[in-house]
């Protein structure tokens, strides 16, 4: 199978934070070269850093996505935390399968509400932990809002 061909079998939402991701990496390594052009190396150091993580989140992202070692989880929003000052959410209460999933968040301007029907895009080896009957998850790989009837 070529790169090509497994790439088109991977999910539009995870495509997308990969997209994100690696071009996140190239920007970083081209500020990390004008650093390194108009100041010194070890400016450019954590420029470089960065973008080595970057791209080793997308490749891990690509892996994940590449050997299908992810879930899908569709569910309703019940409830949303909000921060105190800026009322921003930081984490959602989910109805997944009948079984409450409380998700923290970790992109604060995703726009839900209570109501609003999502699709979660989880790696298979990520920690689920239950506390007082409820599912708590910290961590994801994407999240979109469905579309009736469609999973993207």
């Amino acid at each position: 199978m070529g790169v090509k061909q497994d790439a088109c079998n991977i999910p539009l939402a995870l495509q997308h934070q990969m997209l994100i991701q690696a071009a996140l990496s190239v920007l970083t390594l081209v500020l990390a070269a004008l650093a390194m052009l108009f100041f010194s190396i070890t400016v450019s150091v954590p420029f470089l850093l960065c973008a080595v993580l970057l791209a080793f989140s997308a490749f891990r992202l690509y892996n994940i996505g590449r050997r299908g070692q992810y879930l899908v989880l569709e569910g309703t929003v019940l409830k949303l935390e909000r921060t105190p000052l800026r009322l921003r959410p930081k984490a959602m209460l989910m109805e997944v399968e009948g079984k409450a999933l409380l998700v923290v968040l970790r992109n604060r301007h995703i726009s839900v509400r209570e109501g609003d029907a999502l699709t979660l895009y989880i790696a298979d080896t990520a920690p689920l932990y239950e506390w007082r009957g409820i599912h708590r998850l910290h961590s994801y790989l994407a999240v979109v809002p469905a579309i009736r009837g469609k999973v993207t």
